[in-house]
């Protein structure tokens, strides 16, 4: 079982959405994030190209952005932001 980190910038980018997110959605982005504890390379994740060890996964509108450490089992989410919002300025 992995541990996730959440870096300061998406705890930033979760309270910036929790604004005018739906209940539901937030909800649907907390579970995934828990998720990836368990199976950080599930269905529907996607490796990031020319960003070493980073992965996404949908999540309705919105998008996580994370690194796996498979050495510690340690996945940081980097980002949380809508799908529109084509950012990865990390």
């Amino acid at each position: 079982m992995y541990k996730v980190v959440v870096s300061p910038r998406a705890e930033r980018d979760i309270d910036k959405l929790k604004k005018y997110m739906k209940i539901e959605d937030f909800q649907r982005v907390r579970v995934v994030i828990a998720g990836l504890a368990l199976d950080p390379r599930s269905f529907g994740v996607k490796k990031l190209k020319g960003k070493g060890n980073s992965y996404r996964v949908r999540v309705g509108k919105y998008r996580i952005v994370y690194e796996i450490c498979d050495k510690i089992l340690t996945i940081t989410i980097i980002e949380v932001s809508r799908r529109n919002e084509n950012t990865y300025s990390w």
